[in-house]
C-alpha cells in the first residue's frame, strides 16, 4: 500500500541502511554522539541507562520516556520524515558538522514515540537487531509485487540493493535491470566440482589468497569494488596509471 516514492526509503530503514553499499558515504555519528543527543532532550539520566540496558536502541527507548523538551507538532512521526533527517545527518561535512548532525537528529527524536526512538539509534548505528536480512525482503519483494524468485534474484545479482529492487519490482520495470558500469554485482565464489548452468549472471571468483575486488571500465575511467561492495577506487588509482 505503500506509494513508490515511499517504497525504497522503507525498504532501506527496514534494512538499517539508508544508502548502496558502494555509494561514498558515512553515517558520522558514534555511540558517544547519540548518547549526547539524548541527554539534551531527556530527563533520565542516560549514562547510567546504559549500565542496565547496554544496547544502545533500548537506551533511547527507556531515554525518550521523559523528555525534557517536545516536538512543536503534534502529528505523528513518518516515515520519510526520518529518512530525509537521517540522510541529511550523513550529508554534513565541515567545520561544526558534528553540532548539525546532533541538532538534525534531536529534531527527529523529539517528535518519536519510546520504540521509535529505538529504531532511529539502531539505524544511525547501522545494526536494527531484528534478523530480517536481504532473501527474507526479497522474498516478501516476490509475494508483494507478484513476481518471479527467479528474476527477483536476477535482479539482485547486478543491482545489489534492496531498495532499488523493491522499487523496480512496484513500477513493473525489473526485465530492464541491466548492468552498468560504477554499480557493482554480487560476487561468487567458484567452488570445487562442476558449475552449473544459470540464467543468473554472475561475477565468479576463483579461491585465492590476497584482496578480492571487481574492476570497471568504461569512458576512460575505472572503478574498483571490494567483495562487500565497497568503493576503494581512490585507494586503488596508483595501481590502474597509464
Amino acid at each position: 500500500s505503500l506509494p513508490t516514492e515511499l517504497l525504497c526509503p522503507c525498504v532501506r530503514l527496514l534494512m538499517g541502511e539508508l544508502w548502496a553499499s558502494w555509494e561514498k558515504r558515512e553515517m558520522g555519528m558514534g555511540p558517544e554522539s547519540v548518547e549526547e543527543c539524548l541527554k539534551e532532550i531527556s530527563t533520565e539520566d542516560v549514562t547510567n541507562l546504559r549500565k542496565p540496558f547496554g544496547e544502545l536502541g533500548l537506551v533511547a527507548e527507556a531515554a525518550i520516556r521523559h523528555k525534557s523538551q517536545h516536538s512543536i507538532s503534534t502529528e505523528p512521526l513518518e516515515a520519510m520524515q526520518v529518512y530525509r533527517g537521517l540522510d541529511r545527518i550523513t550529508r554534513q561535512h565541515g567545520p561544526d558538522s558534528e553540532h548539525r548532525q546532533r541538532a538534525i537528529l534531536r529534531g527527529v527524536r523529539l517528535g518519536a514515540k519510546p520504540i521509535e526512538a529505538k529504531y532511529i539509534a539502531r539505524t544511525v548505528m547501522r545494526n536494527m537487531r531484528v534478523g530480517l536480512g536481504p532473501q527474507t525482503l526479497l522474498a516478501a519483494i516476490v509475494k508483494t509485487f507478484d513476481v518471479m524468485a527467479e528474476q527477483i534474484r536476477k535482479v539482485y545479482a547486478i543491482m545489489p540493493e534492496l531498495g532499488l529492487v523493491a522499487k523496480a519490482a512496484s513500477m513493473g520495470t525489473l526485465a530492464e535491470v541491466r548492468i552498468k558500469p560504477a554499480r557493482p554485482v554480487r560476487p561468487m565464489l567458484i567452488h570445487h566440482g562442476k558449475i552449473s548452468n544459470t540464467p543468473v549472471p554472475r561475477a565468479y571468483i576463483p579461491r585465492y589468497p590476497g584482496l578480492r575486488v571487481q574492476v570497471h571500465k568504461a569512458g576512460g575511467e575505472f572503478f574498483v569494488f571490494t567483495m562487500r561492495l565497497k568503493d576503494i577506487t581512490s585507494a586503488m588509482s596508483s595501481l590502474f596509471r597509464d
